[in-house]
């Protein structure tokens, strides 16, 4: 059975908002909610939200870059060590909880290795 969709943004400027608030979620220094941030399903949307946003601005993809923005960096940063389990996981899965955190932003090979690697 086919998925249907059940939520439609119907201009530039909800997706914009849309995106505004997922990175609010994504990178609050204090998120109420501890599960929010890192988490697949946001960074999916996240994700999605910033696909859709170059698809009519080639510039947003030039703002996906991770080390253009050194105080969400930060923040994954030191969000990174408090993972339970992160000194014993393996480097794949921490590259997986790097991409998910930095979403929608996307980090260089260098940047990810070094973020993964963080507490190794």
């Amino acid at each position: 059975m086919e998925e249907q969709s059940t939520f439609t943004v119907s201009n530039k400027h909800e997706l914009i908002a849309l995106h505004r608030s997922l990175l609010e979620a994504q990178f609050a220094i204090t998120p109420h909610d501890r599960d929010v941030p890192g988490s697949p399903l946001l960074a999916s949307l996240a994700n999605r939200v910033v696909d859709a946003l170059c698809k009519s601005d080639p510039r947003w993809a030039d703002w996906r870059h991770a080390s253009k923005h050194q105080d969400r960096v930060r923040i994954v940063r030191d969000r990174l060590t408090n993972i339970k389990g992160w000194d014993t996981m393996p480097q794949y899965e921490r590259e997986t909880h790097v991409r998910n955190h930095l979403a929608p932003l996307v980090p260089d090979e260098q940047l990810l290795h070094s973020l993964s690697g963080y507490a190794a």
